[in-house]
């Protein structure tokens, strides 16, 4: 890599720029969604001054929300770390748990598997944990069907409530 650069005086416009990360973003998210995004190449042309920002400046900039690239000796143009703007918590406190993208991908990924596989086509294990005396606690309600088997989140479910089954017992699912 020559250097970062400034997007100043790129002859694309932003939104290119914007249009052509997320695209590429969207590919290695597809691919694994917890694996850094980096050295995403993009089609757009380079600027044409280099800034040669140093690392303390380059890591100045991640932490307030902007994200850096790189052009190669060729020309072409990639992105070095992708950052997101979070900086304070809810509770006003600075926070930079949120700071990488890969994070928020992670955990969307996370939740969407969880939610859609809650029960269907995983095992389910009862797991036991130790909670301290006077916390208040209940045990998840697991829906089953009469046999015993679990009754998945995209099961048939009737307006009268009952669940559509197969002749072997297995709920029917979407």
């Amino acid at each position: 890599m020559s250097g970062t650069w400034s997007l100043a005086d790129s002859p694309h416009a932003p939104l290119r720029w914007a249009a052509e990360i997320a695209a590429g973003v969207a590919v290695k998210y597809r691919n694994d969604p917890a694996l850094p995004i980096t050295q995403v190449l993009l089609t757009v042309a380079p600027p044409s001054q280099e800034n040669d920002w140093s690392f303390t400046e380059q890591d100045s900039l991640l932490y307030e929300g902007l994200s850096v690239f790189a052009v190669a000796d060729d020309g072409t143009v990639s992105v070095l770390r992708l950052t997101t703007t979070y900086q304070t918590n809810p509770a006003g406190m600075a926070d930079d748990s949120y700071l990488d993208v890969e994070t928020l991908n992670t955990l969307a990924y996370v939740i969407r598997v969880t939610l859609t596989t809650s029960a269907g086509r995983t095992k389910v294990v009862q797991v036991r944990l130790q909670i301290a005396q006077g916390v208040a606690s209940m045990a998840p309600v697991v829906p089953l069907l009469p046999g015993g088997n679990f009754i998945p989140p995209n099961a048939i479910v009737l307006p009268n409530g009952s669940v559509l089954v197969t002749g072997s017992g297995q709920a029917l699912t979407i």
